[in-house]
């Protein structure tokens, strides 16, 4: 990105009017450029969501394009998908009165559930159509009403995001409005964490469910990690088992026996006679504090196998390193879950 247009940019990040003004009207290019660091995103999209009206109309005035998408290789955004939920009721009248045009995502985003409908029989089979992120209709639905809609019209509960692989429900958990997570008659109960929280439901609970591979090793555990920040404001974390294979017991403190380990480091093998295929149950914090932050991700353990370097070792008729380890148990973990009091 050269100097000009990174001036622009800060400028418009910053809410300065004067050097945007100033810039614009030596270069009114610079509308036409796209902010890397920023996903892609458009002069607009970066107004947009610093939520500044004032910016919004002086790049209007210097002729913005309302209906140019940010650049994203799993599709870009309109200045208005770009709006905060928070501002959505204050900042999407204005740009639709601006004259930007209101797609199927964008209405479902403003929570338009009439301008929903009209598109939806216009033509059924935009339920399905991709907008930004790769999302579909159902992932920007602001209300139960509106994912009702979808939903009637053949929208899919499944569907996933390109960028993320999120489904709605997903979304749902992460901090939208009650969108439904698992089946029509479930619509009223969709809470985000925070809101389940607030409302005195309780600490989090949480289903995690993993298989293995086709050509991998079983699974030793599936874990919840959690992280917060202590009242030091020191960064904490803690892995809690959530399910494993085997007979075995965890102790007192919460610490599992180690599932074993079949490889035989000489040959760089292993055997599946150790772990499970497939390993399911249900997680809730201990240590909840509905006015702690925290964040959750799973992860999932395999058994032990040889680590590349015995296999190279192995492969080459080479003595095994023995300031490294033989064996390693190889892992999956997930996108992260925040939980936040101040949502």
């Amino acid at each position: 990105m050269d100097e000009p247009t990174s001036a622009f940019f800060t400028a418009i990040k910053k809410n300065d009017l004067a050097t945007v003004d100033e810039l614009l009207s030596v270069d009114p290019a610079l509308l036409l450029e796209f902010d890397s660091g920023e996903f892609g995103a458009t002069p607009l999209n970066l107004a947009v969501s610093g939520q500044e009206t004032a910016m919004i109309d002086l790049l209007l005035r210097h002729g913005a394009d309302l209906d140019r998408k940010s650049e994203w290789c799993a599709g870009g955004f309109a200045p208005l998908h770009s709006i905060p939920e928070s501002l959505v009721d204050e900042l999407g009248p204005f740009l639709v009165a601006s004259g930007t045009t209101v797609d199927i995502h964008a209405a479902a985003h403003l929570g338009d559930a009439e301008r929903v409908a009209a598109l939806v029989r216009q033509d059924s089979r935009q339920v399905h159509a991709r907008g930004g992120d790769g999302k579909q209709p159902l992932h920007f639905a602001r209300t139960t009403e509106i994912a009702t809609q979808l939903l009637d019209a053949g929208a899919d509960i499944e569907a996933r995001d390109l960028d993320h692989e999120s489904t709605p429900a997903q979304l749902a958990a992460s901090g939208r409005p009650a969108v439904p997570t698992s089946s029509p008659e479930g619509y009223d109960e969709a809470l985000p964490l925070h809101l389940a929280a607030c409302r005195g439901e309780g600490a989090p609970s949480f289903a995690v469910w993993a298989m293995e591979g086709p050509d991998d090793a079983n699974l030793d555990r599936i874990q919840i990690v959690k992280g917060w920040v202590d009242a030091k404001g020191e960064p904490q974390d803690r892995a809690f088992d959530v399910v494993w294979s085997g007979g075995r017991t965890a102790d007192a403190d919460g610490r599992l026996p180690p599932v074993g380990n079949t490889v035989d480091t000489s040959k760089a093998t292993y055997a599946n006679t150790i772990g499970s295929a497939e390993l399911m149950g249900t997680w809730t914090d201990p240590g909840f504090d509905s006015k702690q932050g925290a964040v959750y991700y799973v992860r999932v353990l395999e058994i032990p196998t040889p680590r590349w370097s015995t296999y190279d070792a192995v492969r080459s008729g080479l003595p095994l390193l023995k300031d490294v380890p033989a064996t390693i148990q190889e892992r999956a973990w997930t996108s992260p879950i925040w939980y936040s009091p101040s949502m």
